[in-house]
């Protein structure tokens, strides 16, 4: 009677008969210990810290049930019986978990170049059109870190043989391309990016060796060192002084001129959209998003989840559902999943206007999102897409003329935290968890919670945004772009 071993050797092809014997007996010789070597009493187990059986953790080998699910029943103490274990049933799983073509780690072989492009394929998506593979937003950051800084300084590598300490070298020695003045100069990078670098380099290993412990998580990194450079400003040059803290402004900031110049373009837009018969469906928010965005200060993560139940006008209080929360290992979350922010009083007009589109009479019980960009979809139950919305609050501002550079998505929080931060009155730790940020290191904040018996009328009031009757005055006059530019066509019209 033929055995399990001889069975699923004659399954595989005759060119990889030499190399799963070479296989097996590794397996046997180098990889097959005793618990406690010093002890003969030991159980035997098989050593899995290496590249050839996935870089996982040791095991205790055990009497398998069946071929296809080697694990269950006593341990053992012989050899030969271990020996039998292993050229039996063990062998046989690993070799098509690891060697077998067409399985998830196919793998010790693979160079972080090949690793790389099979991570980004698996988390793209195939455009139907061109056929393209199309990285979603969330992770565009992550593959862009893959692509600039991973693949060319370790492309030609194998995945499997990369060690801590020469990555750490690797990372220490980044430098990013930036320009300033519109010279192009070359930096150290920041911590942050060879931290976020790092992590997308442990996301592919994870992928690649399905889950396995990251050998080199704790890579050392080095704080970067302060530049020594000062700027020569002369306080009694106003002019230069402007100039200088503009340029030095967190961007995304808008003032308040400006945040009414984006929520008068929005709407423009949004009624010339209206005005084309095939987007009939079209939902023209995008000036409530806007003022949605700047009046609680939310990310677009928290803006997509947020239903009209959470929304309580009485009271004027939102209870905002958090999007960055990290379990610990004790499995309880970092923070709260949700926090209070308070409505600004010039914000619940907006509120009001966009129930009326929705058809909402009452927010109360009403499990139906905040924000949809389909009529189709103002009662679903699936919330809209996180990257729709950006891209349409991006065209709103664009349109308007006042879009950032960068991460337009962002400008709500930034203007808002802005804006709260020269209120006076106003702390700073209602200010972090009114955004959800993290509160300051030590034992008075960290018990700090916001809760509604907290709030004064202040925190209702620190924000002043423009009416939509207002905005709605300004669209008719609006010109695309914000500059004095009219087209053709408007002046036909």
């Amino acid at each position: 009677m033929k055995s399990n071993a001889d069975r699923f050797f004659e399954t595989l092809p005759a060119s990889q008969h030499a190399e799963y014997r070479e296989f097996e007996q590794e397996i046997l010789q180098e990889h097959l210990k005793r618990r406690d070597r010093n002890d003969e009493t030991s159980p035997f187990i098989i050593d899995r810290r290496n590249a050839l059986l996935g870089r996982q953790k040791r095991e205790v080998l055990r009497e398998p049930p069946t071929a296809d699910r080697p694990e269950g029943g006593p341990s053992t103490c012989d050899r030969k019986l271990a020996a039998y274990w292993v050229s039996q049933h063990y062998a046989p799983q690993w070799w098509r978990e690891f060697k077998a073509p067409g399985s998830a780690v196919s793998d010790v072989r693979l160079t972080v170049a090949e690793a790389t492009e099979r991570y980004v394929a698996s988390i793209g998506k195939v455009d139907p059109v061109t056929g393209a593979t199309k990285v979603p937003r969330k992770h565009k950051a992550r593959v862009s870190k893959l692509r600039v800084h991973v693949v060319p300084r370790l492309g030609p590598m194998l995945l499997s043989t990369i060690v801590q300490d020469h990555l750490s070298l690797v990372l220490n020695a980044m430098t990013v391309t930036v320009r300033e003045n519109g010279v192009t100069i070359t930096r150290p990078a920041m911590h942050s990016t060879r931290l976020e670098t790092l992590k997308a380099l442990a996301a592919v290993w994870r992928f690649t060796f399905r889950n396995s412990p990251v050998p080199f998580r704790e890579a050392y990194l080095e704080k970067t060192a302060p530049s020594d450079e000062r700027p020569d400003i002369d306080a009694n040059d106003l002019e230069e002084l402007d100039k200088y803290l503009k340029a030095i402004m967190k961007e995304g900031v808008m003032t308040l001129a400006e945040v009414e110049q984006s929520l008068i373009g929005a709407l423009h837009m949004d009624q010339q959209t209206l005005q084309h018969r095939h987007l009939r469906n079209y939902l023209p928010i995008s000036a409530h998003i806007v003022a949605l965005l700047v009046g609680l200060g939310l990310r677009v993560s928290e803006l997509v989840m947020l239903s009209w139940q959470h929304i309580n006008l009485e009271k004027l209080i939102v209870t905002v559902p958090q999007s960055k929360i990290v379990y610990g290992p004790n499995g309880k979350p970092n923070k709260d999943p949700h926090r209070l922010v308070p409505i600004q009083r010039s914000l619940v007009p907006w509120i009001r206007s966009l129930m009326t589109i929705c058809g909402i009479r009452s927010t109360r019980g009403c499990k139906s999102f905040v924000v949809q960009l389909s009529r189709k979809a103002i009662h679903s139950s699936r919330q809209a897409s996180e990257d729709s919305v950006i891209a349409r609050v991006s065209r709103a501002l664009k349109y308007a003329g006042t879009k950032p550079q960068r991460k337009s998505s962002h400008f709500g929080r930034a203007t808002h935290v802005s804006i709260a931060t020269m209120t006076p009155n106003l702390e700073t730790r209602v200010i972090k968890a009114i955004v959800g940020h993290a509160a300051f290191e030590g034992e008075t904040n960290r018990y700090f919670k916001l809760r509604r018996e907290y709030l004064r009328p202040i925190h209702h009031r620190y924000l002043q945004l423009a009416s939509p009757t207002t905005v709605a005055k300004g669209a008719k006059g609006f010109v695309k772009g914000g500059a004095n530019k009219r087209t053709k066509t408007c002046k036909k019209k």
